[in-house]
């Protein structure tokens, strides 16, 4: 018989990849590349919830040894989380910004979870564009509705960077103000304390979702400045979603080229005029445009509102590399290209009178119906020699065509209420069955009547939860005399067998059903007999 000796079929002497371990759980942040992507005190928070622990002892024993050399953690320490973080009481909002404290904890914490893409939860990435100044809230803000909303479908709680904004004080969502003070201690909540817990108060630990004392309230915001408000969380949450993008691309003389190229651009080089156009100082303009001064996001806001671009537009990489020769040299042959196309005197006439009866009818027509009826192969020409009156009647069809829509919105959300269908549907089964899946643009337009819609509802349900409670207070009540009938003492189990449902019996109403009845034939006189 032979016998083959060799091992290399059945052993495999090479050394397997084990890859590296972190200390700490490598914990994916929420809403990466989003306008709401979590902050890192909210990812501090949760990290620290996934270990069960408090954030003071996660801080202490994990990362203050990596931040501060020599630091040991022992019970004469714990309050050392103030000397090495003052903020965590009172301005760990700089935690989620681009000063000292974020950019030290950050490297240090994605050592210790394995991660590298932490500080896209915070500012640092585009410390070179704005400015510090009033840029962040110093304590908490926070919409009740979200959380409510993430608890009941199960997903794990956070905090949007975006909330952290000073200049954020609404939610677009569920257009309500974001609150800023626990409804039950009545105290200003800090970013990151010794038990913070997301959705709760450090201070006292209650819910900070819908409450009793939390619930949910009208808007106090007047139209203009819920548009404003609007406006300003597109431009700052797309900045957010675009930092991972941004990075590496921005120093310390970016902004000042950015204003450099759009004084050139806008104003030919003249910062006073620039000044006038976006509505600021020309001594400001100029501090920007030398680079002395980086402006606060406020004035960004204002001066892309002023240029009507959005915030990550005027940031934009390409607008900073662009040659100003370059901008020039492009609108130059942009004004030749359009010179090109010549047309008849006699069909300009046309032209425009077909424009002029369109503008002055009350029946406004599309761009498109009326190139077709000129016989136009495009829309070049109209633009070309008549600007400002084709934009006109752009803008014409536009806000008809939004009336039309609001109307028809609003005429079947008026149906809606006045009909006698039962059960009342939602807000959500109304806006899904005319064809309008964003709740969003329905409250923004007619607030009105869809907290109507939405009360009506409510009282169904509230209504609803009255007659199961009697119902079961029936069941309960015929069940025991049943019992009593017969000689026996009704109790949790005997009662439970008699009714439709037997695990009805765990429900508090059946409980608290049961021990009136008990109450009312005589087996106990108090609370404490009822055992």
């Amino acid at each position: 018989m032979n016998i083959d000796n060799s091992t290399d079929q059945l052993w495999d002497l090479e050394l397997s990849c084990i890859p590296n371990r972190s200390r700490l759980f490598h914990l994916k942040p929420i809403g990466m590349g989003t306008p709401y992507v979590e902050s890192l005190t909210s990812y501090i928070t949760r990290l620290a919830e996934a270990h069960s622990v408090p954030v003071g002892i996660l801080i202490l024993s994990e990362i203050a040894p990596l931040v501060k050399k020599g630091f040991v953690f022992d019970d004469s320490t714990r309050r050392e989380l103030d000397t090495l973080y003052p903020s965590c009481r009172f301005s760990s909002n700089t935690l989620n910004g681009s000063g000292t404290w974020a950019t030290n904890l950050v490297p240090v914490l994605e050592s210790l979870s394995g991660r590298s893409d932490l500080s896209y939860l915070t500012l640092i990435n585009i410390a070179e564009l704005l400015s510090q100044r009033k840029l962040l809230k110093r304590f908490k803000a926070w919409c009740p509705i979200c959380f409510q909303e993430s608890y009941i479908a199960g997903q794990p709680i956070s905090e949007p960077l975006i909330w952290a904004f000073n200049e954020v004080t609404f939610c677009s969502h569920h257009y309500q103000q974001l609150q800023t003070q626990c409804p039950f201690c009545k105290k200003q909540i800090p970013f990151l304390g010794w038990k913070s817990r997301l959705g709760y108060c450090s201070k006292c630990q209650s819910w900070l979702g819908l409450s009793k004392k939390n619930e949910l309230l009208d808007p106090k915001f007047a139209l203009e400045e819920m548009e404003w408000q609007l406006g300003v969380i597109k431009n700052i949450g797309d900045l957010i979603a675009n930092i991972p993008n941004l990075l590496s691309q921005f120093d310390r003389d970016s902004i000042r080229k950015i204003f450099l190229t759009y004084v050139k651009i806008y104003t030919d080089g003249n910062i006073n005029n620039f000044a006038k156009l976006i509505g600021q100082k020309k001594i400001t303009v100029q501090q920007w445009c030398n680079g002395r001064n980086i402006p606060m996001l406020s004035k960004l806001l204002e001066v892309c509102q002023k240029l009507e671009v959005s915030l990550v537009d005027f940031l934009s990489v390409k607008i900073i590399s662009s040659e100003y020769d370059n901008v020039k040299d492009h609108q130059e042959s942009n004004y030749k290209e359009k010179k090109l196309v010549a047309v008849k005197n006699d069909d300009l006439l046309t032209i425009e009178n077909k424009i002029t009866a369109i503008l002055l009818s009350q029946l406004p027509s599309s761009l498109q119906q009326l190139r077709i009826s000129l016989g136009l192969k495009s829309n070049s020409i109209l633009y070309q020699y008549f600007p400002k009156e084709t934009h006109q009647i752009v803008l014409n069809y536009r806000n008809y065509c939004n009336k039309k829509k609001l109307d028809f919105l609003r005429s079947e959300l008026e149906r809606a209420l006045e009909n006698e269908e039962y059960p009342p549907p939602t807000l959500i089964e109304i806006s899904k069955k005319i064809g309008q899946n964003n709740t969003n643009v329905l409250y923004k337009n007619f607030p009105e009547l869809c907290y109507a819609i939405t009360a009506k509802h409510s009282f169904y349900r509230k209504e609803s939860a009255k007659k199961n409670t009697e119902a079961i207070r029936q069941q309960i009540k015929d069940a025991a005399f049943s019992i009593h009938a017969k000689g026996q003492k009704p109790h949790s189990v005997n009662v439970g067998k008699l009714l439709t449902k037997p695990g009805l019996m765990r429900d508090k109403r059946a409980i608290t059903a049961l021990y009136e009845v008990l109450q009312e034939l005589g087996y106990i006189s108090d609370k404490n007999d009822a055992d």
